[in-house]
């Protein structure tokens, strides 16, 4: 014998999406023997802008193409082309890629990394990031390398980058779950750094941007809902400092010198690369 049953909530019991693991860890204790760091929602009630992204980004590698690469010829990363007004091209790259391959890596942590943080923070504040961390990628592009740069990576080391932090912050609400997520986040971002240190054609001044940004960026806007830090044993031992490290981020003055360091690198960047040239 069968029978549907209706729920109170959107989630059924033992659902293991970040919210309701974590809440079951807090009620019960529990211990959790997975990361959960696949468990993606991508509806578009949930991740409208993700989908929305995704959609351009495929749309527009069809469309060059199709154009035989006039897309990317406009668009493209171009030092010398920003030197020469077209400040387009620092956000342009953002939504191109070189091939199918490129855009399928891509894409996966568009699909993957931009719904979880997009459920959590909102639409707005993730597209804040994942712009805003191409634009400092690309920045960090032009003033270390003259070559031409495209691609979404940067917007996703952003997206890495800001989750880190949201869990870093919300330790308290999520628990070990927070634990697991840092862990493999931070495993992620080193292994495509290494990664692209050891390949040829690879942007590390566009990923490095994009890091740098993200953190800064979450840092300034996203909420810290627990009032103390929580701790874990293993990282208290390896990271005597860690306290320190959370009551620093979570200061207003260190927000606003933040926030000021962002702009002016930004400035600077831009600035010696029109007077020095390359």
């Amino acid at each position: 014998m069968s029978f549907n049953r209706q729920y109170d909530d959107e989630c059924p019991p033992y659902c293991t999406c970040v919210d309701c693991k974590s809440d079951y860890i807090r009620n019960y204790n529990y211990q959790s023997n997975g990361s959960g760091i696949f468990n993606i929602s991508l509806s578009r009630k949930e991740s409208p802008i993700t989908i929305l992204l995704a959609s351009v980004n495929i749309l527009v590698l069809l469309l060059d193409l199709l154009l035989n690469g006039k897309i990317i010829e406009i668009g493209a990363k171009s030092s010398y082309g920003i030197i020469n007004g077209e400040f387009w091209r620092l956000l342009t790259p953002i939504f191109l890629h070189a091939d199918i391959f490129h855009l399928v890596t891509n894409l996966f942590g568009i699909l993957v990394f931009g719904s979880i943080i997009e459920k959590k923070l909102g639409s707005i504040k993730f597209i804040a990031i994942y712009v805003l961390s191409g634009i400092y990628g690309n920045t960090f592009s032009f003033y270390f390398s003259p070559y031409l740069g495209v691609g979404s990576s940067s917007s996703v080391f952003g997206v890495l980058a800001s989750l880190l932090t949201y869990f870093y912050l919300n330790k308290n609400i999520f628990g070990n779950i927070a634990k697991e997520y840092l862990i493999s986040i931070i495993a992620i971002i080193s292994i495509s750094l290494i990664f692209g240190f050891i390949s040829s054609g690879i942007d590390n001044a566009a990923h490095l941007g994009g890091i740098l940004s993200g953190l800064i960026i979450s840092i300034l806007i996203v909420p810290r809902n627990n009032k103390e830090i929580y701790t874990y044993d293993s990282f208290e031992r390896v990271f005597g400092v860690n306290r320190i490290i959370y009551k620093l981020i979570t200061n207003i003055y260190f927000k606003a010198f933040l926030a000021l360091f962002f702009v002016l690198i930004f400035i600077m960047m831009i600035s010696y690369r029109f007077n020095s040239g390359y």
